[in-house]
């Protein structure tokens, strides 16, 4: 892997989780932790992450000056979410996870509104506000405590959604895995997307490829309970085979040639 590479992994994956830690990176990539460690001197000098005691966070405020078309992935989740659009009953109630990429299937349906009344349910403000200008689609937002990123979690989240049941929950992931299923690094939003899949007919999963071969400290979901994913054409194809030996249709979006 060359420099540029890894150095955009890093990046990709701090957009994610908010922060690394060197000695997993380096475990990560199979380079030495003082190499990892120049890395994020770099990215620092270039004001992209801010360096911790053993790791480094993501810079809060330079991605509120320059807004979600910086994310390193945009092209291959609007891909996915455009895709996704297509493939979701419309008509029936729609759960909403959290997330970057169901922000941007948010963008897919207000570029492309549904024909028929939408019923939406999410725990998203970001998603829940910028889908309210679309006619004929209802937002419901859960009650519950406002997140950094803009997402509702805790008890009154969890309850809101305990009594709301839904075809369709369009899920993200911070880590996919044949064996240990779909991983998130917090509890609390581990806790939610627990209730979206359980109070679902059908899960629809939108992960691009870096999700493939993550795994985090809290367990959401084996990976049998999703009946679809919709990824990119970088996702890695022992997995994908993996996927299909399953029986899990997976739909895979032509991206990485499409500049």
């Amino acid at each position: 892997m060359l420099v540029s590479q890894r150095r955009q992994r890093i990046l990709e994956r701090l957009y994610t989780e908010r922060h690394v830690d060197n000695n997993e990176l380096a475990a990560e990539f199979g380079v030495s932790v003082d190499t990892i460690r120049r890395d994020m001197r770099i990215l620092e000098q270039k004001g992209l992450v801010t360096r911790t005691h053993g790791g480094a966070s993501w810079v809060e405020d330079w991605e509120l000056r320059t807004g979600l078309d910086r994310d390193p992935l945009l092209r291959f989740k609007r891909a996915i979410a455009a895709k996704a659009r297509t493939l979701v009953p419309l008509n029936e109630p729609v759960a909403l996870d959290i997330g970057s990429t169901t922000y941007q299937f948010a963008r897919a349906l207000v570029a492309d509104p549904p024909k028929e009344p939408m019923s939406i349910i999410t725990n998203d403000i970001r998603i829940g506000s910028y889908l309210k200008k679309v006619p004929g689609i209802t937002v419901t937002i859960t009650g519950g405590t406002i997140g950094d990123r803009g997402y509702l979690w805790g008890l009154l989240t969890k309850r809101s959604l305990e009594i709301l049941y839904f075809d369709t929950a369009i899920m993200t992931t911070s880590g996919l895995t044949i064996k240990e299923g779909l991983t998130d690094p917090h509890s609390e939003v581990a806790e939610i997307k627990q209730v979206l899949i359980a109070n679902a007919k059908r899960v629809v999963l939108l992960a691009d490829h870096t999700k493939f071969g993550c795994r985090h400290m809290y367990h959401v979901a084996d990976i049998k309970k999703v009946d679809m994913i919709v990824t990119d054409d970088l996702a890695p194809a022992e997995v994908l085979e993996e996927l299909r030996l399953l029986k899990i249709r997976t739909v895979i979006v032509p991206v990485s040639y499409n500049e």
